[in-house]
């Protein structure tokens, strides 16, 4: 059983850790891609495996696949929790930074 102990993968009303195995995700399920924010489930398609889930993101007006295990385990750029950009962003800074010291400073 996978849990979520981020803060944006918390429960809004006590707290508590959401149990991403226990989502059914169906129709008007909310997702969120990486790059064009909240969205939601179009339609599923169901497989003997691994159910293949198409997504909207009105802020992007296009559609996204996923599959179920991508989802659930937040490999892709769509998860079911909502992504820290901070973080990211941070370690890309940091990365670029290091970057232009080495090109501007040779040893």
């Amino acid at each position: 059983m996978k849990r979520i102990n981020s803060m944006n993968g918390m429960n809004e009303m006590n707290n508590n850790p959401i149990d991403l195995d226990s989502i059914e995700i169906k129709q008007f399920t909310t997702v969120y891609h990486s790059e064009l924010g909240k969205g939601s489930v179009v339609s599923v398609t169901y497989r003997k495996e691994n159910n293949l889930i198409m997504c909207y993101f009105p802020n992007g007006r296009t559609h996204d696949w996923a599959t179920e295990r991508e989802l659930r385990s937040g490999v892709g750029d769509i998860t079911l929790t909502r992504q820290v950009q901070s973080a990211m962003s941070d370690n890309v800074g940091d990365s670029l930074e290091d970057a232009l010291r080495s090109l501007f400073n040779p040893r």
